[in-house]
């Protein structure tokens, strides 16, 4: 008789535990439990930052208007060759800097990279014109102060680079 009292009192022990883990929705009712949707690249679920700062237009600009000046800043902050660059693509801007994502290939092979670029001087003009012209300026003279390493194999500049600088001074 004491065993059966006591499998009895484990049965309703269990019956507890699992009551508590498990609210039954009532008779003919069905209820999924779904897990919550976490964003991989947010875990914590804070408010993603707008990574153009509100300047998507200028960012947008760059991206079709200078790609000549972009791809010609990748290829000497991250020593890869001017004609291996296959598309250059501004991913943030800000009042401080802008990040472009670089695709380049070489022998049918492929890979992304992100390449930071830091402004000589701060943008920080209220309208967007201002500070378009203001991001342009600053991607300029890093153009023109960044030299490409001497020691490297120079690299004969995509056809489709030198279209957009003949087109923008104007000989095309």
């Amino acid at each position: 008789m004491r065993g059966a009292v006591a499998s009895v009192r484990l049965v309703a022990a269990l019956c507890a535990t699992a009551t508590a883990l498990f609210v039954h929705p009532g008779a003919g009712n069905t209820a999924t439990l779904k897990p919550p949707v976490i964003d991989p690249f947010n875990p914590f679920g804070a408010p993603a930052e707008d990574p153009m700062h509100g300047h998507s237009v200028a960012a947008s600009h760059l991206t079709t208007d200078h790609l000549d000046v972009l791809a010609r800043l990748a290829s000497k902050l991250k020593h890869m060759r001017l004609e291996d660059i296959e598309q250059v693509i501004v991913i943030g801007l800000s009042d401080h800097d802008l990040e472009l994502q670089v695709m380049t290939c070489e022998d049918e092979e492929c890979v992304s990279v992100l390449v930071p670029v830091e402004f000589i001087a701060p943008c920080c003009q209220a309208d967007e014109e201002g500070y378009e012209e203001c991001v342009l300026d600053n991607l300029m003279r890093l153009d023109e102060n960044l030299e490409p390493d001497p020691d490297e194999e120079c690299a004969r500049p995509s056809a489709r680079y030198v279209r957009n600088d003949l087109q923008r001074s104007g000989e095309l």
